[in-house]
């Protein structure tokens, strides 16, 4: 969504962190982004497969190394969760249909940012041929 010269990101996210964060950098969110989608997808896998086999200390290391992406990408309760997740997995205490769920919430996001990024990309084209009018 944009008002004029100002682009305000989707309620799905934490909006107000994403405004103020990137309201006066829309390119840097772009590559952000764009180091995101590459690199998620792949750790997503790798955190799947370990659910599958039950590798606690291995899922611990996937979450503590994504958390700060999803917590750049706007999306606090995600990274909130990854860091229960770490902190559970060194206890040895985790709950492996929750990991599920929240491997479905994750890969969720990562459509949601696909489609911003899409919107953000759009609202800065826009904005370059405004300014060449």
């Amino acid at each position: 969504m944009n008002s004029g010269d100002k682009y305000f990101f989707s309620d799905c996210f934490d909006a107000s962190f994403l405004n103020d964060t990137y309201s006066n950098r829309l390119t840097f969110y772009v590559k952000l982004s764009h180091i995101f989608m590459t690199t998620i997808p792949e750790q997503l896998s790798l955190f799947e497969e370990n659910i599958r086999s039950r590798n606690i200390e291995e899922i611990g290391q996937i979450a503590h190394k994504i958390k700060t992406n999803f917590h750049w990408m706007g999306l606090q309760s995600i990274s909130e969760k990854l860091d229960d997740i770490e902190k559970c997995a060194l206890d040895s205490n985790v709950d492996f249909d929750e990991l599920s769920q929240t491997l479905t919430v994750m890969r969720e996001a990562l459509v949601s940012i696909k489609k911003e990024d899409q919107k953000v990309k759009e609202f800065l084209s826009q904005k370059i041929e405004q300014d060449q009018d």
